[in-house]
């Protein structure tokens, strides 16, 4: 109750900062990624509004990353040990992980995501993510990078983090194509390795996100509801 207390009272200063800067033209405030538990701690008076794509969640009771491994289909175990050798063993890939500031930029990022998107969305790509956001998110202490370079430096793959007590957040990735530099399998090793570092911060689990249902399934995945609520004026 307490925790819950304590969100509605930063949303509504939140809220109400907008309402002060956007004038009375707005119509309400729309509120994104809204789970049940959630619905009670937003101010105003609340006004459901359509369910969204659910949101994958990792727990991860085991205590190393080979555990995890040995709880996957026999199919997907195989494959994914047989890449995070692969990768392992390629000397035209260097992989780190660590505080996102002392290994890589938010411009780097902002470039390979850009990437990622039009290779999946073509023309209908998203609007590429603000360099400044990027940066700002980089220099946060709460988030992790697992990058990906080539023997030059260059930046071929990223993975972002946002560390949290029990559920860090697994927030981007973005990759080269295989075509113009970059290297297969390199979305599972991130997984991998993001399962690895949480485990390691011996929190509940990982918050894998949207998207790829399937996969993420496979890899050990529960989905949770959420919705989009709107608050009017």
């Amino acid at each position: 109750a307490g925790a819950g207390g304590r969100r509605a009272e930063l949303l509504a200063a939140y809220a109400g900062a907008m309402r002060a800067g956007l004038g009375r033209g707005h119509r309400g405030v729309l509120w994104r990624e809204v789970g049940d538990l959630d619905s009670g701690s937003l101010p105003g008076r609340i006004r459901p509004a359509r369910p969204l794509n659910p949101v994958a969640r990792l727990a991860l009771p085991w205590a190393d990353r080979d555990g995890w491994l040995a709880s996957l289909g026999r199919s997907r175990a195989v494959d994914l040990r047989r890449q995070l050798r692969q990768v392992e063993a390629d000397p035209s890939v260097v992989t780190a992980t660590g505080p996102a500031r002392g290994l890589v930029a938010g411009a780097e990022i902002a470039a390979l995501k850009r990437e990622n998107d039009l290779k999946y969305g073509g023309r209908l790509a998203p609007p590429p993510l603000p360099t400044a956001y990027l940066e700002a998110l980089v220099g946060l202490d709460e988030t992790v990078a697992i990058t990906f370079r080539d023997p030059a430096g260059r930046l071929i793959a990223v993975g972002l983090i946002l560390d949290h007590p029990a559920w860090p957040l697994f927030l981007l990735w973005g990759a080269l194509p295989v075509g113009r530099g970059g290297r297969r399998h390199l979305y599972f090793v991130a997984m991998a390795e993001a399962v690895g570092w949480s485990i390691a911060r011996h929190g509940e689990g990982l918050v894998l996100g949207k998207g790829k249902a399937a996969l993420k399934r496979d890899l050990g995945a529960d989905f949770v509801p959420c919705r989009a609520v709107a608050v009017p004026r």
